[in-house]
């Protein structure tokens, strides 16, 4: 991601703006995989576009999985990653890739499109101009503010808007290399409980993904347990000799903004700010991407009850399908469940 100097930043944007008069400025905040492709659908819906992010290089290097909706979007942004991997899971297709080069190839299509980037990070609004405050001390008028900050969401914080947090838990997950070639072949577990954690399996060609969560932290034991536990004495072999790459201890929250919008403010939320499941489903990436699909929506119609309805739809979907995962008695959960695409 360029590195822009603020005092340029803002000239440049108030002459694109200018240049493109009427148009709506909307200001998005956060370049995850959330906010740039709702700064690319807002660019093709004619705006004037500016996304502020704090980081400046994209470096996450989790696997995220993209299913046949978020595909189709891609393609229809004509985003492109020489790293995603797309093979047939029955009638449908899933995507595999970095999230760092999903975010590298959404911000390749932004920039060719005209999606203006400040490095810069959001410290608060003034809401009577309408204009964000950046870390620098300077500020950036809009007519439309996304937040696409995350979980954590600052902006949505400083709009007021508060969320249901319905639970949390810890999760983690391991990634193991494997010998096999077959570039067709790909598997999926369906979600085993064992205890009180859930573990799932994939396997694409030359590697296993395995996803772990419950009410406490999991530990590299944990990953080995669950592993024979399910039969999976290869992969639990590979982990106990250091083979795998693990991440564990990751906190996770299933939760939903009580609204996704303040007209009167002209703010919308999208991602991880509008609402959070679990990695553990692979549903968070495509949930952003299908998020921006409705802000796309709303620049075409300008209607915040038709945002407000798509975006509960959407959200409650996500909520739902991870919510047997967040029980907080975890011996009454369900039968297993097969991943839906």
């Amino acid at each position: 991601m360029k590195k822009l100097l603020l005092s340029l930043s803002i000239v440049l944007v108030g002459v694109v703006f200018a240049s493109l008069k009427p148009s709506v400025s909307v200001v998005i905040i956060g370049g995850g995989p959330a906010g740039l492709s709702t700064a690319i659908e807002a660019r093709q819906a004619g705006a004037c576009v500016t996304v502020v992010e704090k980081r400046s290089v994209y470096e996450r290097p989790q696997r995220i999985f993209l299913f046949e909706h978020s595909l189709g979007l891609l393609e229809k942004w004509e985003v492109e990653s020489p790293e995603l991997i797309k093979v047939k899971l029955g009638e449908e297709r899933i995507g595999i890739v970095r999230i760092s080069a999903l975010e590298e190839a959404l911000l390749k299509r932004a920039e060719k499109l005209g999606v203006f980037f400040i490095q810069e990070e959001f410290v608060g609004l003034s809401q009577q101009e309408r204009s964000i405050i950046l870390g620098s001390g300077g500020s950036l008028s809009y007519d439309i503010l996304v937040a696409a900050d995350g979980v954590h969401s600052q902006v949505r914080q400083a709009l007021g808007i508060e969320v249901d947090l319905i639970s949390q838990g810890k999760a983690g997950a391991a990634l193991i290399p494997s010998s096999e070639e077959e570039f067709s072949l790909i598997e999926v577990s369906s979600d085993i409980q064992h205890g009180t954690s859930f573990i799932k399996k994939f396997y694409f060609p030359g590697m296993h993904f395995m996803f772990l969560q419950g009410p406490f932290s999991a530990t590299q034991e944990d990953f080995i347990t669950l592993c024979k536990a399910c039969g999976w004495d290869s992969q639990a072999e590979q982990i106990a000799a250091g083979s795998a790459r693990l991440l564990l201890d990751v906190d996770v929250y299933l939760q939903k903004a009580k609204n996704f919008s303040l007209q009167n403010q002209g703010a919308l939320l999208v991602g991880d700010a509008a609402g959070t499941g679990t990695f553990f489903r692979g549903m968070g990436a495509n949930h952003a991407l299908k998020t921006a699909e409705i802000a796309g929506h709303f620049f075409r119609s300008n209607n915040f009850e038709s945002f407000e309805a798509e975006m509960d739809k959407s959200t409650s979907a996500l909520i739902e399908d991870s919510a047997f995962l967040f029980l907080k008695d975890y011996a009454t959960c369900g039968t297993n469940s097969k991943i839906s695409l």
